[in-house]
């Protein structure tokens, strides 16, 4: 069976400012536009959602 990755990449301008990656399971901060990165990792719900509940 093998592991489903989701990496989810939030740009604004064409600039990335933060990444989801769903094995560290918590967005990174790539830029100083990714403040938001702190609190949404804050919000348990949210990476929650962006958590993969299946394998293949």
């Amino acid at each position: 069976m093998e592991k489903v990755q989701l990496v989810a990449k939030c740009t604004y301008n064409l600039e990335e400012f933060t990444l989801f990656h769903s094995h560290v399971g918590e967005y990174q901060l790539v830029t100083k536009l990714g403040a938001k990165a702190k609190y949404w990792n804050s919000q348990k719900d949210i990476l929650e959602q962006k958590q993969p509940g299946w394998t293949w």
